[in-house]
């Protein structure tokens, strides 16, 4: 099969457009197709590919802001997590999506299908946005380059833009992940009359930068505060990724997952962790664990101990369903039904009759 017109100049805007990444990929693609129709022309462009691909993959120098000399992105390179983030339907698909694709770009294009080159994360403090960037980071092995705002944005008039392009430039040309967290300070509505003129340039510069984001690439944005963007950002993304609070169960599977096999607890004692932590993000209820165990080693305590002293502390706050719920586990773990009325303010008739219900 020949290669037409509409390849050719395919070939040409993505080798004009400045991505050699890009270019990398379509000449495997055009290589693939010569094999059976011409040989010898599959190989040389095969060579050819193999040649250019150790010089284009040779990272540049990381961009540095020219008056601090701060740099501006971190770069990770070979990323191992202890722990993978547990996340809920139907984020939990719309990762795996996003992780498979990346091992089959050359397929996808084969198709004609355009590869997701950017993702919106969006969720609460705390929710695993970032976490799930780097944990994708270290599944398809990529470098993962992260914005460093405080050193991006300057207090000089027109810097923050150059800063900007420079990361941007920077990272279209390497093989990664791009993550630009907080994206809300550099990607607010343009209405926003608080903002600088500056600060408005920026989102239209990130706006075309998302739509010609190289297909080797990954952007990967993440905001707190959705309703703070700019309403066009949402459709330049193709694909957005939203992070909800934990469920009850999902909560229990996280203290779970964080208390590890150090000591057994009783899993009723997790789920009733869970049902006081309800509100808390991953990040939170992380935190909460690692203070118990902290606790438990600085005093030479038993963890259930710990445990069992950190629910009494929350038990005021409560109201009388959960507290109610919360009456056997107490009981099985020592407490006297006496004990527990004071400790939850339940009466003792309605002790008994919470434990009768079990």
């Amino acid at each position: 099969m020949a290669i037409n017109s509409n390849e050719i100049y395919h070939l040409a805007r993505l080798a004009l457009g400045g991505t050699p990444g890009d270019v990398q990929m379509y000449i495997k693609r055009l290589a693939v197709k010569l094999e059976s129709t011409d040989r010898k022309l599959s190989e040389k462009l095969g060579r050819l590919r193999s040649q250019s691909e150790t010089v284009w993959r040779k990272r540049s120098p990381v961009p540095v802001d020219s008056d601090s000399h701060l740099q501006l992105v971190r770069v990770e390179d070979g990323i191992e997590l202890e722990i993978e983030p547990i996340l809920q339907p139907p984020t939990d698909k719309l990762i795996e999506q996003l992780i498979l694709e990346r091992g089959m770009i050359d397929q996808l294009i084969g198709q004609d299908i355009v590869p997701t080159k950017s993702a919106l994360f969006v969720g609460k403090p705390g929710v695993g946005k970032t976490m799930t960037a780097r944990w994708i980071a270290a599944r398809i092995n990529k470098t993962l380059v992260t914005l460093d705002l405080s050193a991006v944005i300057s207090s000089y008039l027109g810097k923050t833009g150059s800063n900007l392009r420079n990361v941007l430039d920077f990272a279209k040309q390497q093989d990664c992940i791009l993550l630009l967290d907080e994206f809300d300070a550099i990607a607010k509505k343009r209405d926003d009359e608080s903002d600088i003129g500056e600060l408005k340039r920026l989102v239209t510069v990130l706006l075309q930068e998302v739509d010609q984001w190289p297909y080797h690439g990954l952007l990967i944005a993440a905001t707190n505060h959705g309703e703070l963007l700019d309403p066009a950002v949402w459709r330049r993304f193709d694909m957005l990724v939203e992070f909800p609070m934990p469920t009850l169960e999902t909560a229990e599977d996280i203290l779970r997952m964080y208390w590890g096999g150090h000591d057994q607890i009783d899993e009723n004692i997790m789920a009733l962790l869970a049902l006081l932590w309800k509100d808390q993000s991953p990040s939170e209820l992380a935190r909460q664990i690692a203070q118990i165990r902290r606790q438990a080693a600085v005093f030479n305590k038993p963890p259930l101990e710990v445990v069992l002293s950190t629910i009494e502390s929350y038990l005021a706050d409560q109201d009388k369903d959960v507290l109610k719920k919360m009456v056997p586990i107490l009981v099985n773990n020592g407490y006297s039904q006496r004990k527990v009325s004071e400790l939850t303010g339940l009466a003792r008739n309605t002790v008994s009759k919470a434990l009768a219900s079990k």
